[in-house]
């Protein structure tokens, strides 16, 4: 019977899969024919949910597969290719082959069915819309053109599990029917005995005290009446304990009730005493201490710094003030949420007390010194009150950063964070609070600077260079009124053609009165102070303008590569990005993204999500200086990605390492598997570009073909240049090493 209903249910399964590949077949002729491939994975994935299918997979006309969804319980199960499974079977009948899994010993039918399309798999000419159109049109009789095949690998032992558990089943009806008449047998039986076991055990209740039950026995009269005076008795035997009991507790009541009056009084004055002291604490502490790390305050610090200074004037000796700031605590804070946030602070506190000793300490005459305190947000302060020298400051201040740099877990995630710290001396560099706290923050402003995990003392040199900030931060707000920006485009060669393949836009500040002003110095600060979209938007307004005049002038540049800041990479970006294109009238094709690594993975479902709007929209997308980030392959194959760029600090001194050549080639076949193109920048010598040319980049930029040149310059190389004989050149130079 087991035979017979696995074959009658896989006679089926295979009809069902027919039916529902017929009855979607224009889902299926519009998905591959546009290479939809969030369509077809959606319908590979609702094939494989049956539990007898182990994968499903579709191809094009060519044979080539382009979508498959594999059971995650099964993904050892190899897929013979499908000239294999079709051998013996013509190209437009629906096949099943019967196979035995080399890797898994699992028996498999595999199924492939036909999907046939109206119109040519090789026209390209036809859109969305007209295709929709010509499918459902009165003229659609018949499919006319082979579009594919769907593919189904259906598991015999799953098929065969589901009929053994049908085969249970009818085994577990029969015994439960037999079993069924012996309980009525027994149950018939019961039925006479249970007045009496009743009876029975109702005596052993009532003589064990138990009164506050009814009983009900059914059966012969004779047997309803003993349940009648069994009640009445019990009834009875129960009032009278109830008295007994209600009296005892009279009694008890007045014998204590004073008592209880003293203590109640008693109790009260106490709590009236201790609430009073809590009072007066929680007061002191909401003025004085921060709720969260139990440090002292703002307000409690800056009061006892101030009779700290009177103290050390008086004493004649130094101070050191510590003023602490956790580098990217915002972004841990943003990513992780408030609490994570909270209890960064609260390990962060609790280091920082564990790191100052007593010894570092001369105590106030009321016995209270609090040298850590929580300065507001992720700001703590340290004072050290008796210091013999200067650089005792900083050995204090290397402990901390020790202290705070070990891992932290939190939620089972291991994270790392690391303090800038600024130290300001007094009498040195101030004798009252508020002086000596600015320059404490001065000097922390210039840790981070200098690339942050650091201490500075404090100087007078860096007043000068804050002023010095401040007026580039002005002129930088004036740069794009006083029209000193301009786009360099340093340009993309093909290494077999010489042909310019594109070119990168750069952005340059020409300052009126110093000159050209390195994009190193001044977008740091944009970023810092926020115009960094406002520059953004004009280099790309500025670009697609510009290459639009390149097309119109037939000039031979197919694209233009264009950075975007992760600042400017948000939410809106895209539509931002759309409006320039429509407002310029530019192909979208012409333009592409370039995203660094820590832009891309900063929120990696986000940025698809975004990535793939750039794509709809019809812009290219591309992976600046690769290599330098935390990027994986796994992740990079999510995303629409359409180039990768090797960055130049991998191509520099490439012969002089090993490990550098082999991690070259790594991105390059990284690049490869990932069917992406591949563009090398920093390119400066021969050497350079054959290596690259041999191990299959296609397209360079760098020096040896020409720096960024400004939009004047480089049109006139757009039309002049002569990179074909300076690759042919640069390849007979190699012959000719290689003859010698």
């Amino acid at each position: 019977m087991v035979k017979t209903e696995y074959q009658a249910r896989k006679s089926r399964l295979i009809e069902s899969f027919e039916h529902q590949v017929k009855s979607a077949v224009h889902q299926f002729q519009i998905a591959i024919y546009f290479r939809d491939t969030t369509v077809l994975e959606q319908l590979t994935a609702n094939f494989a949910r049956d539990n007898a299918i182990d994968y499903a997979m579709i191809y094009d006309h060519t044979g080539k597969t382009v979508s498959e969804t594999i059971d995650p319980a099964h993904s050892a199960v190899s897929t013979p290719s499908l000239e294999i499974v079709r051998n013996d079977f013509d190209g437009y009948d629906t096949a099943y082959v019967t196979r035995t899994d080399q890797l898994t010993n699992a028996n498999y039918v595999d199924l492939t069915l036909p999907v046939f399309t109206l119109a040519s798999p090789v026209d390209t000419r036809i859109n969305r819309k007209k295709y929709t159109d010509l499918i459902t049109s009165q003229e659609a009789k018949q499919s006319r053109h082979f579009a594919g095949y769907m593919r189904l690998g259906i598991n015999e032992q799953q098929l065969r599990g589901g009929i053994t558990v049908f085969a249970r089943k009818v085994a577990t009806l029969g015994g439960g029917i037999v079993l069924a008449s012996i309980l009525l047998a027994w149950e018939t039986s019961r039925r006479i005995t249970k007045p009496l076991s009743k009876l029975v055990k109702a005596a052993e209740d009532i003589s064990h005290g138990k009164l506050d039950t009814k009983f009900s026995l059914t059966g012969s009269s004779e047997v309803r009446e003993i349940s009648t005076y069994l009640n009445m008795i019990v009834e009875s035997i129960a009032s009278h304990k109830t008295q007994v009991e209600v009296d005892n507790q009279l009694l008890s009541l007045k014998v204590n009730e004073r008592t209880t009056e003293l203590s109640e009084r008693n109790e009260e004055l106490n709590r009236a005493i201790e609430e009073a002291n809590q009072a007066k604490n929680r007061m002191k502490q909401l003025a004085y201490l921060d709720s969260l790390t139990s440090l002292p305050n703002r307000r409690f610090f800056t009061e006892q710094l101030e009779t700290l200074l009177q103290t050390a004037k008086y004493r004649q000796h130094s101070l050191a003030l510590l003023f602490i700031d956790l580098d990217n605590f915002k972004r841990i804070n943003d990513s992780l949420g408030h609490n994570a946030g909270d209890l960064l602070l609260k390990e962060c506190a609790a280091r920082l007390s564990s790191c100052v000793r007593a010894s570092d300490l001369t105590y106030l005459d009321t016995g209270e010194t609090y040298p850590i305190s929580r300065f507001g947000g992720d700001e703590f302060t340290v004072v050290l009150n008796q210091i013999d020298q200067p650089e005792s400051a900083g050995t204090i201040a290397e402990r901390l950063l020790e202290a705070l740099s070990q891992p932290i877990i939190i939620d089972n995630q291991e994270f790392v964070i690391t303090p800038s710290i600024g130290i300001a001396l007094a009498p040195e560099h101030g004798s009252d609070c508020q002086t000596l706290l600015k320059h404490a923050d001065t000097a922390m402003y210039h840790a981070k600077k200098q690339g942050k995990n650091s201490y500075q003392y404090y100087s007078s040199d860096m007043e000068q260079a804050d002023i010095a900030r401040l007026q580039l931060e002005t002129d930088l707000r004036k740069a794009l009124q006083r029209e000193e920006l301009e786009l360099h485009y340093q340009p993309q060669v093909d290494v077999v053609t010489g042909e310019i393949a594109g070119a990168e836009v750069l952005l340059r500040w020409h300052h009126s009165k110093k000159g050209y002003i390195s994009p190193v110095e001044f977008i740091a600060v944009a970023e810092e102070i926020g115009i960094i979209g406002e520059l953004g938007e004009w280099v790309l307004e500025q670009a697609c303008e510009q290459m639009k005049m390149f097309q119109e002038d037939n000039l031979p540049v197919p694209q233009l590569s264009v950075n975007v800041s992760s600042l400017q990479f948000n939410d809106d970006f895209g539509r931002r990005l759309q409006n320039i294109i429509c407002r310029t009238g530019l192909d979208p094709q012409a333009i592409v993204v370039e995203l660094t690594e820590g832009i891309i993975m900063h929120n990696v479902h986000e940025t698809i999500a975004r990535l793939r709007e750039l794509r709809d929209i019809g812009v290219r997308l591309s992976v600046d200086d690769f290599g330098t980030g935390y990027s994986s392959l796994s992740y990079l194959s999510r995303f629409p990605l359409n180039e990768l760029k090797i960055d130049k600090s991998f191509i520099i001194d490439f012969d002089k390492s090993k490990n550098k050549t082999s991690l070259v080639l790594a991105i390059i076949a990284m690049g490869k598997s990932l069917n992406l193109e591949l563009v090398a920048e920093g390119i400066e010598t021969e050497e350079q570009f054959l290596f690259l040319k041999e191990n299959g980049v296609r397209v360079v930029q760098g020096y040896l073909f020409s720096k960024p040149l400004p939009m004047k310059d480089f049109h006139s190389l757009l039309k002049s240049h002569n990179f074909p004989e300076k690759i042919q050149e640069i390849s007979s130079d190699k012959r000719a090493s290689k003859v010698a």
